[in-house]
C-alpha cells in the first residue's frame, strides 16, 4: 500500500497514487445536497471575511464592554455555575490576534473558548471556529441556550475537564490536562508540563464535549478519504459531534 498525499488514503500501486494526484481517478459524485452545502459554506466564509475587514479593534472593545455589562440570561447562569465549580475564566474575551475580530463569551487558559449560542447559522459558527483554529489554534466548545438551561451540570463538567481541572496521570509530574489543538491530530488533552519539562505526558483523547455523552474524540476518515475528528459514539447512539480538520484564513485587514 502506498499512502497518497492528495486524498489521504492508501493505494495499491504507485501508478494509482500518481493518477490520484493528477485527478484521473474517479471522485465522489456531487449531489444537489452537497452543492447546496458547499454554497452555504462559501457564503459563510465570505460573510466572515467581510466582517473581519470592516470590524475595527475599537468596535471590538466597545462590543466586549457592552456585553460584559449586559450578559444574556444563559451566559450569566453558566458564569455562576463555572464559578461555583472553581473554573477560572474571562468574560467577553478579546483575542490578542488582530486578525480575529470577534469577542469570545468565555475564555479559559491556555486556549479554550466557550460559546453560548442562541439563533445562529451553523455554517457561520463553523467558519468562525475554523478561523480561530487557523490563527491561534483555539479549541472552541459551543453550547446552545437549551443545553445550558437543561443540562447545566453536565455542561460545566465537560468544560472543567477541558480547562485543566484534571490532574496528569504520569507519576511525579504534577501537571494538569488542558485542551489543545494539533494541526494534524485535532483536539486532545495535553499535559501542561509537556513542552516545559520534556516529559512523556504527550496527552490523550479529548472527551466528547456534548452533555451526557461519555465518548472520546478520535480521528476518522469518510469513504472518500477525507479526515475528520468525531466522537467514538458518532451516529451509533445519536451523538453527532465532529470536528473538521480544514483551516480557513482571514483576509488581511488594513490598519
Amino acid at each position: 500500500m502506498y499512502p497518497c498525499g492528495h486524498c489521504g488514503r492508501s493505494h495499491d500501486t504507485i501508478a494509482e497514487t500518481r493518477q490520484c494526484g493528477e485527478g484521473s481517478l474517479p471522485r465522489a459524485p456531487t449531489s444537489d445536497e452537497a452543492r447546496r452545502r458547499r454554497r452555504d459554506r462559501n457564503t459563510a466564509r465570505e460573510a466572515a471575511a467581510r466582517q473581519a475587514r470592516s470590524f475595527s479593534l475599537d468596535e471590538r472593545t466597545q462590543q466586549a464592554n457592552d456585553r460584559r455589562k449586559n450578559p444574556t440570561a444563559h451566559e450569566a447562569k453558566l458564569a455562576t455555575a463555572l464559578t461555583s465549580r472553581g473554573v477560572t475564566f474571562k468574560r467577553e474575551y478579546e483575542f490578542p490576534e488582530n486578525e480575529i475580530p470577534w469577542v469570545a463569551d468565555f475564555y479559559m487558559s491556555p486556549k479554550l473558548v466557550v460559546e453560548v449560542d442562541g439563533d445562529h447559522e451553523a455554517d457561520w459558527d463553523a467558519e468562525r471556529d475554523r478561523q480561530l483554529r487557523a490563527h491561534g489554534r483555539y479549541v472552541v466548545l459551543r453550547y446552545t441556550n437549551d443545553e445550558v438551561e437543561q443540562h447545566t451540570a453536565a455542561v460545566v463538567e465537560k468544560i472543567a475537564r477541558y480547562s485543566g481541572t484534571e490532574k496528569c496521570g504520569t507519576p511525579g509530574c504534577g501537571g494538569v490536562m488542558q485542551a489543545r489543538w494539533g494541526r494534524s491530530s485535532g483536539w486532545f488533552l495535553g499535559c501542561s508540563n509537556y513542552e516545559v519539562g520534556r516529559n512523556e505526558c504527550r496527552g490523550r483523547n479529548a472527551p466528547c464535549p456534548r452533555p451526557n455523552c461519555d465518548g472520546e474524540l478520535i480521528e476518522k476518515f469518510n469513504r472518500w478519504g477525507g479526515k475528520f475528528q468525531a466522537c467514538t459514539q458518532y451516529q451509533s447512539t445519536g451523538c453527532s459531534f465532529k470536528v473538521d480538520h480544514k483551516h480557513t484564513f482571514l483576509q488581511p485587514r488594513g490598519n
